[in-house]
């Protein structure tokens, strides 16, 4: 399905250590790796351990190549990737962003990841795109174009980044959810949970609801940051 060239800010990040400890990280629909700023060269560092953060088809080309995929062929893809590293006896800490969350969760109650890195899991949308989410299918055109505000070009500097929205996305995160509706409860694992109060797409209280219905007992934790940022990956770099 990637018919156009990859842009080289769309590519796999890979970051390597010496042990078995790996971040496996998916970024979200009509992202790309670079959605996670500098989050990747943090982990690396602080844990030195390997990191890798996947260019899911259909990402870093052109937004048209994204037309025809569904949640399942997102999903298909990272779950390939991450059996390749569960065959070399990885230790794995997996995490998503945004619909990429949703992917983590449906992974750890599949496959024996060590914990979950949740950032803005889309779950709940904040008002008026919980609207447009439900008239999506009818409205006559595929993309809108992001509002993109002087913050955020600044933040992206040097990183790939569609300028338009494909209004696919809200039938991809909710074949994700229903996807997820009867796996929740086989998430066992430690999570941390990360997100903006501030961010203007995905309502925070979504880490909550998810929170209910996985069976993890323990070691369920929060980082929900006040400052007004309006994309939760933006400040992904803060977390200590």
């Amino acid at each position: 399905m990637d018919t156009n060239k990859i842009a080289k800010e769309a590519k796999t990040i890979e970051l390597k250590s010496p042990n078995k400890n790996l971040f496996f990280l998916i970024h979200g629909y009509s992202g790309s790796p670079t959605d996670f700023n500098g989050l990747g060269n943090y982990l690396h560092k602080r844990f030195n351990a390997n990191v890798k953060i996947m260019r899911l088809i259909g990402h870093g080309t052109k937004i048209s190549d994204l037309d025809k995929l569904n949640y399942d062929d997102f999903l298909d893809d990272a779950e390939k990737e991450l059996r390749k590293e569960i065959a070399k006896g990885m230790n794995i800490v997996i995490g998503g962003l945004s619909s990429g969350s949703l992917m983590a969760f449906d992974l750890a109650a599949r496959y024996p990841v060590k914990g979950i890195l949740s950032a803005s899991a889309a779950y709940k949308f904040k008002f008026p795109l919980n609207i447009i989410r439900f008239i999506a299918p009818i409205i006559p055109i595929k993309y809108i174009k992001k509002p993109i505000t002087n913050f955020e070009k600044r933040s992206r500097a040097g990183s790939f980044n569609y300028l338009y929205v494909h209004l696919r996305g809200f039938k991809a995160i909710s074949q994700g959810k229903r996807r997820l509706r009867n796996l929740m409860k086989d998430v066992v694992v430690p999570c941390v949970f990360v997100h903006s109060k501030g961010e203007n797409i995905i309502d925070y209280k979504s880490d909550k609801l998810i929170k209910g219905k996985i069976s993890s007992k323990k070691n369920k934790k929060y980082c929900f940051f006040s400052k007004a940022r309006k994309r939760t990956q933006f400040i992904l770099l803060t977390v200590p």
